[in-house]
């Protein structure tokens, strides 16, 4: 660990006391963890996060309003997709993985940064709408997260 890695940590535990980051302490060290057969390539992999492959969309009620107009606009951002990598593929960007572009690997962002990306809306007008009033006017959306479709290029 650098340094710096450990002076911000030892603030954090001076702050919010020796076991708040006990479980990022753990991920870092990945000799202590037990991985479930489809997480042996990954390279970080928090503790205490479930090991399902996926989730019930409706398992958090506050999520819900958010899903149900994703699930009721589906045909609406499919096709605003599709229309996207058909004829605005320029709209689309390398997708950065682990603050790495992938060549490969291309994405449209709607969300990065801790905001909405504005280029995007005219591109996915109906997803974009969808994401604005029912996760981020809402606060219902980590400004830690992303949201952004993706595609992986032939041979990838």
């Amino acid at each position: 660990m650098t340094p710096e890695i450990e002076n911000a940590f030892a603030a954090i535990r001076s702050e919010y006391g020796s076991d708040s980051i006990e479980r990022v302490e753990e991920m870092l060290d990945s000799k202590k963890q037990e991985r479930h057969p489809l997480q042996q390539g990954a390279k970080w992999i928090m503790p205490g996060i479930s090991q399902q492959p996926w989730h019930d969309p409706y398992g958090h009620a506050e999520h819900t309003p958010f899903i149900a107009a994703l699930e009721e606009q589906h045909g609406a951002i499919k096709s605003e997709l599709e229309t996207a990598w058909a004829a605005r593929r320029e709209a689309f960007s390398n997708y950065e993985h682990y603050l790495t572009p992938q060549d490969d690997w291309q994405a449209l962002y709607l969300y990065r940064k801790g905001g909405l990306v504005a280029e995007s809306q005219p591109t996915a007008p109906t997803a974009y709408k969808v994401l604005k009033e029912f996760a981020v006017d809402t606060e219902k959306i980590c400004p830690l997260l992303e949201c952004h479709f993706s595609t992986l290029l032939p041979g990838a």
